[in-house]
């Protein structure tokens, strides 16, 4: 055996001094074939019936020596390129050269436990790879549905979603509520109502027939400033707040046409509270709760509805007025300019009206833009003749033919039909002339009307007053507070004013 000490057969070590191989029994061959290549030495004496051994191909990249083997050559075709360390396992576990020079194989039993831990790891790898594929999707199904069986989840290639589950849309959150859970409880309005009417006024204004109602709500912002809505003030030249004890004149700072809205400045200072301005958005079938003061009114009153559609529109006076939410309800005109509520009582919109009286929102962050506005102008404005609301409320007590008789006379003044209020005087002060008392009376507008008491022959009566300016009396700018004892004659036997005289003090004020 040569002191190289393998075999070149079968690759096994020998311990040296051995005179054959003790694994396949090679033995070199006698004096005088040494010139013979080992391999065909071997070849010679192997068993006719036994295969050839691959490890005795020719080396791939130089011939055999007594002192490098086939197995250190880096011949490929033994497994996967690059498998293995580099000098681990016999020659092809990578590309050609793969492991150090002079590697040496291991025996036949290393080379059995080599494949056998190959096959292990391999196996192991498989189960890796399986598990990582399987498992998420299989975690993911138990979640959404805890009652199906590990068992029931589909192969993962048809099991997978075809977009990432980060990127799947969730369900759209029901208005007003988070996902998961129910909306939330309509706000209890009829609390909020204590804590906001002293900032809701009612709108008194005259100017052009058929353009705006000439009435409704409007609601501090600041102790100078209101907003109201352009259905109740388009074409309206004078304009008044009151809550029914006190009246303000007001003035138009800003106009949005476009939107709705109008900006009202208070010529004086007034308390009450104030509304913070909600920017939220609107939602369809949202809650409504708002307070306003209706025609027949003097102090704000609660109406509850809900929101059908967003984006509406609707015309007013001859303007497209966009922009707005939309209800199923029709209220009463006085409630044009109100407040809608929020949970916390701040002002998410405004009640604006259509031509039919039907309920709509303008919201509360359009608001807060018009606020910051200056400028603008109502439309239709100009007319000859400005009346006010075709509304005439007396509120007290007296006689019923005295009570007529009054709302016959305020009634006739409001409306523009000055012929009528003149007929309930008498006919003392009728012979002053028709034409004298009409533009006396022309562009007024009398509203808070009280009968503090009566009788046939006399009434304390106290109401306010706006006018045109110039057309009220004098220095009472544009709105007139009056507090009168009106004495009474019966002619064709029914009550006519035949004198008016202050009841205390002077018969009007200034407002």
């Amino acid at each position: 055996m040569p002191e190289h000490l393998i075999c070149p057969r079968c690759g096994a070590s020998n311990p040296l001094g051995s005179t054959s191989c003790a694994n396949c029994g090679w033995a070199p061959p006698p004096p005088g074939q040494e010139s013979q290549h080992p391999q065909q030495q071997a070849q010679q004496q192997a068993p006719p019936h036994q295969a050839p051994r691959y490890e005795q191909q020719p080396p791939y990249d130089q011939p055999p020596s007594d002192y490098q083997t086939p197995y250190a050559s880096g011949q490929p075709g033994y497994g996967p390129p690059g498998y293995g360390p580099p000098g681990y396992g016999p020659p092809g576990y990578g590309p050609p050269g793969y492991g150090p020079p002079g590697a040496t194989a291991p025996d036949g039993r290393n080379r059995r436990l080599l494949y056998i831990l190959g096959s292990a790891a391999l196996g192991l790898i498989l189960v890796i790879v399986l598990a990582v594929i399987l498992v998420p999707p299989a975690v993911r199904r138990m979640n959404a549905d805890p009652g199906v069986p590990v068992t029931s989840v589909v192969p993962a290639q048809s099991a997978r979603p075809s977009a990432p589950p980060s990127e799947l849309p969730s369900p759209p959150p029901t208005a007003g509520s988070t996902a998961g859970q129910p909306p939330p409880a309509p706000p209890d309005y009829r609390k909020l109502g204590p804590q906001v009417s002293s900032g809701i006024l009612k709108i008194v204004a005259s100017g052009c027939p058929d353009a705006g109602s000439h009435i409704g709500s409007a609601f501090l912002i600041n102790s100078r400033t209101a907003v109201a809505s352009l259905s109740s003030l388009a074409g309206a030249t004078v304009i008044a707040l009151t809550d029914g004890e006190r009246t303000v004149p007001a003035s138009v700072s800003a106009v949005d046409i476009r939107h709705g809205i109008v900006v009202l400045r208070l010529h004086s200072p007034t308390s009450g509270h104030v509304f913070t301005l909600d920017r939220a958005s609107l939602m369809a079938d949202d809650p409504v709760g708002s307070y306003g003061v209706t025609i027949k009114g003097s102090r704000p009153t609660l109406s509850q509805t809900k929101i059908t559609e967003t984006a509406a529109e609707t015309r007013i006076a001859g303007h497209t007025v966009t922009g707005l939410a939309a209800t199923p309800t029709s209220v009463d005109a006085g409630l044009s300019g109100a407040p809608t509520l929020s949970a916390d009582g701040h002002a998410n919109g405004m009640v604006l009206l259509d031509p039919s009286n039907r309920m709509m929102i303008i919201p509360g962050r359009t608001i807060a833009a018009a606020v910051t506005r200056h400028g603008g102008s109502l439309p239709a404005t100009g007319c000859s003749r400005p009346v006010g609301p075709n509304a005439t409320v007396i509120t007290g007590s007296a006689g019923k033919r005295v009570r007529a008789m009054l709302q016959r006379y305020f009634s006739g003044i409001n409306s523009g039909d000055y012929a009528s209020a003149f007929s309930q005087l008498s006919q003392r002060l009728q012979a002053g002339g028709f034409n004298g008392y009409r533009e006396g009376w022309a562009t007024s507008y009398d509203y808070n009307i009280v009968v503090h008491d009566a009788t046939a022959t006399r009434a304390h009566v106290t109401f306010d007053s706006i006018f045109e300016k110039g057309k009220g009396p004098k220095g009472s700018g544009t709105c007139a507070r009056w507090d009168i004892d009106y004495r009474f004659v019966i002619e064709g036997g029914s009550p006519a004013i035949d004198q008016a005289k202050p009841h205390s003090g002077a018969i009007w004020r200034k407002c």
